[in-house]
């Protein structure tokens, strides 16, 4: 993320609800992670404060944020064509 922010680009970080959150937990809510992750993609590039109305947008993510980066690649074509989304790295 350093070298992101050293390059003058827009990052943002999306943080899911956790083990402690009430209910069942959501780590293989697959399509719904994907879904946040291209909303905010959107949201980033609708900021009136921001630069980057038509900048790529590169999802990373990495154990769990790899998954959700993943399904957002996936999920990007049909569900956010607009979003800006270039690329797609899950870690490993």
């Amino acid at each position: 993320m350093d070298a992101a922010l050293d390059r003058g680009w827009t990052v943002a970080v999306p943080d899911g609800e956790g083990f402690v959150a009430p209910g069942p937990h959501k780590f293989l809510a697959a399509r719904a992670a994907g879904h946040a992750v291209l909303d905010i993609a959107r949201a980033v590039r609708a900021l009136p404060d921001i630069d980057a109305a038509g900048a790529p947008v590169l999802i990373w993510g990495y154990a769990d944020g790899g998954r959700a980066a993943i399904m957002a690649a996936e999920q990007q074509p049909d569900c956010a064509p607009r979003s800006g989304c270039a690329a797609s790295r899950p870690g490993r």
